[in-house]
């Protein structure tokens, strides 16, 4: 059983038949609220690494804190890319291979040694109010912008990727990108189903379950970070979006989801009709006016965990149809940059 601190990464020569360059820019996967790489038997990304792999593709899959804030899964999905970005810089044959990342799962998401975030209400019981949330968010904002210099000093050549970010990934990811130089690393960014605009289901289970129902304090009493439940409502959404803009160097491309289920024992069944009611068609958890961001590239009929793949039907396969549809687009965009690049 693979150690949930690492990631793998596949390389598929020729042999494989595979049909990427060694010229092409890798992939970089990062979940959702809740996700992780493997737990035990499950993927969260189920089947992709072995779909892309048929056709030649090289991915990394990374985990980040579960539930914690949006700067702080940031933060660890940039430690992971430079990890990647070493990793590419070797000279490495293609191979299976089992690499150490720094990926997130401790809750600052830091290397051994490093200084923790200056996030006191985290430690802190009971409910987290929404001024706490944005005062916190302009913190870590403030105290990344101006970190950044440090990071722009490092001159070192870098091989960007594709990142590919599914839900509350795709917030980490933006601001990854903007606010901690990600924009260095990052060649393009395509998001899935990600609320960039929140979803009135976060701000309605904030209210209904954890504040009514005390569930969010008993989280925090047990050590169990809460941010990332807040950072997923309207009203941070609009504060996220003011502060956190699209960086020119760097492509953005989004997919939204809308897929009734018509499942009576779905968990999204009555979600979905929430959603719909206020914010249109949605996937269960996320409409597709929130996941518009960039060039949108349009509407998956797939609800949120099926666009992964997590399906009941385990002989149903057409999400990953989507991957492979993704990744050639993305393989024209790249090789249309480059062509259009002129030569000194």
């Amino acid at each position: 059983m693979m150690d949930q601190q690492e990631i793998v990464v596949e390389e598929v020569g020729t042999n494989k038949g595979g049909e990427d360059t060694d010229n092409d820019l890798p992939f970089v996967f990062t979940h959702g609220l809740l996700g992780f790489e493997k737990l035990g038997p499950i993927y969260y990304w189920r089947g992709v690494k072995k779909c892309l792999s048929k056709i030649g593709c090289k991915a990394f899959f990374v985990t980040v804190p579960p539930t914690g804030s949006v700067a702080e899964r940031a933060a660890a999905l940039k430690e992971a890319l430079i990890e990647i970005m070493a990793l590419q810089a070797e000279e490495m044959q293609p191979s299976k291979k089992k690499v150490k990342l720094v990926n997130g799962m401790a809750l600052s998401g830091q290397k051994e040694g490093q200084k923790k975030r200056n996030t006191p209400s985290l430690l802190r019981k009971g409910l987290l109010s929404e001024q706490q949330i944005f005062q916190e968010f302009t913190e870590s904002l403030n105290g990344d912008s101006n970190s950044l210099e440090q990071h722009n000093n490092d001159n070192r050549p870098i091989r960007k990727v594709h990142l590919i970010a599914h839900s509350m990934g795709g917030l980490d990811a933006r601001y990854m990108i903007s606010v901690l130089g990600g924009h260095k690393y990052v060649y393009s960014l395509t998001t899935l189903s990600t609320p960039h605009y929140g979803s009135k289901v976060a701000s309605y289970l904030l209210e209904n379950i954890g504040h009514k129902l005390r569930v969010e304090p008993t989280l925090r009493a047990l050590g169990v970070p809460t941010a990332a439940f807040h950072q997923l409502t309207p009203n941070f959404a609009k504060h996220f979006n003011e502060h956190v803009l699209d960086h020119p160097e760097v492509s953005y491309f989004s997919y939204g989801g809308s897929c009734e289920d018509t499942s009576i024992l779905s968990p999204l069944k009555w979600v979905y009709y929430y959603l719909l009611k206020h914010e249109g068609p949605n996937d269960g958890l996320v409409s597709v006016r929130s996941s518009t961001w960039g060039q949108f590239l349009g509407v998956l009929q797939e609800n949120h965990m099926q666009q992964l793949n997590w399906n009941v039907n385990p002989f149903c396969q057409k999400s990953l149809r989507l991957f492979i549809n993704a990744v050639k687009f993305l393989r024209e965009e790249e090789r249309k940059s480059v062509i259009a690049t002129p030569l000194n």
